[in-house]
């Protein structure tokens, strides 16, 4: 709890001086207005991921009592996770890079002048810290090599953090007619779901020259839902559904079989192999999903009740490929494999929150997140031969506000 309370106090006074240093320029118009509503969406969620990655590390590192260094493959998954979390909200992404050895910014796109002084706000800070040990490390040694690794989240977070702010002093000071007016931001759910079959088939004496040595199957099949809903003027603007699946199907046998009287009975073995993957995406009806409340506030309470549905039904499209061998026994070994087309289809019901409190001192922004392992999607059971395994997890990621008026 007390690095905890570090954390969030270095934050607030980093912003106190380093946002007085920015020059309250205005490139931004009317005309980059989706632009900048679209730039701080992919913000907020990058803060919401790197903040789930701070709770991670201060928890390990509470409990083995040592410091994590940042290294080359705790970074790049975690630049892995941040891509993912901005693209779930992304109308559309470009990316810029900071070359961690020689601190310089690489461009990846020809953005807007609106753009590319939102990302400076970013850079600034991590080239900053980039360039204030680069005499004191080696000729090809990234800068986050000589920090902690929940030093280095710090960082990003206040990155990001100056960011936002600029995004939002840019909304702000768009005319009257084209700010946005009521909430704004996004809700996206992401529902992950795994199920495992084994099947053990036992052994069969043989009989009529046939036998069974016994066998084992294993069946192992996975989903991922992304739905996300962005909302502008307190309805849902758009309304998107992704979906990924995959199956890894594994069994092997084998059996005796009585040849002839002078070769007597040999094992013959088989096996089977079932791979399938698929994906899809998919648009959502918003005028059906405007018949339903997305945001409800209750001043009297200080909670609201949020409202994720209508996701889309998304259709996968992919392949599946089948092997199988047999070899030994009494016949030729024979050997198989074949691909076809796979479709399958993903269905979502959504998710509601109700009472959830309004953070003291935020009346106009709103934001959060849950993580829920329903009952019904985690659960295992054994029926005779068989064994069963479901396991689901809800992510749900929310960010609404409203600018003041002016």
């Amino acid at each position: 709890m007390k690095l905890k309370t570090l954390v969030i106090v270095a934050l607030w006074l980093f912003w106190g001086s380093f946002s007085s240093a920015h020059a309250q320029a205005k490139p931004c118009g009317c005309e980059q207005k989706e632009e900048l509503l679209d730039l701080l969406n992919q913000t907020q969620m990058r803060i919401q991921e790197v903040q789930f990655q701070v709770d991670l590390i201060l928890a390990q590192v509470q409990a083995d009592g040592k410091p994590i260094m940042a290294t080359n493959e705790r970074v790049n998954d975690l630049y892995k996770e941040l891509r993912n979390a901005a693209k779930s909200v992304a109308n559309s992404y470009s990316d810029e890079t900071l070359d961690a050895v020689n601190c310089s910014v690489t461009r990846t796109d020809t953005s807007s002048d609106c753009v590319e002084l939102i990302r400076k706000h970013s850079f600034d800070v991590m080239q900053k810290e980039c360039l204030a040990g680069k005499n004191s490390r080696g000729p090809n040694q990234p800068y986050y090599q000589l920090m902690e690794m929940k030093s280095f989240l710090v960082h990003m977070m206040m990155a990001y953090h100056e960011m936002q702010k600029f995004i939002l002093q840019m909304l702000q000071s768009l005319p009257k007619n084209c700010r946005p007016n009521g909430w704004f931001g996004y809700i996206v759910l992401h529902r992950v779901a795994s199920g495992v079959t084994v099947i053990t088939t036992p052994p069969r004496p043989i009989i009529n020259g046939r036998g069974l040595n016994g066998g084992t199957s294993e069946d192992i099949q996975k989903w991922t839902y992304i739905g996300k809903v962005l909302v502008e003027e307190g309805k849902a603007k758009s309304i998107r559904g992704s979906a990924v699946y995959s199956e890894n199907s594994v069994s092997a046998s084998s059996e005796q079989a009585f040849c002839d009287s002078i070769t007597g009975s040999k094992t013959r073995s088989h096996t089977i192999t079932f791979k399938a993957s698929a994906g899809g995406e998919a648009e959502g009806d918003v005028v059906a999903a405007s018949q339903f409340t997305l945001l409800k506030v209750n001043p009297a309470t200080q909670t609201y009740d949020l409202t994720a549905r209508n996701f889309p039904r998304v259709n996968t499209t992919g392949q599946k490929v089948f092997w199988s061998k047999s070899t030994g026994g009494c016949s030729k070994d024979q050997e198989t494999n074949r691909t076809e087309t796979f479709t399958s289809s993903s269905p979502e019901s959504g998710y509601s929150i109700t009472n959830e409190k309004i953070k003291p001192g935020s009346s106009d922004y709103l934001e959060g997140s849950r993580v829920v392992k329903p009952a019904e999607g985690n659960k295992s059971s054994t029926q005779g031969n068989t064994s069963m395994t479901i396991t689901q997890e809800l992510h749900l990621r929310w960010m609404l506000r409203r600018l003041p008026a002016k």
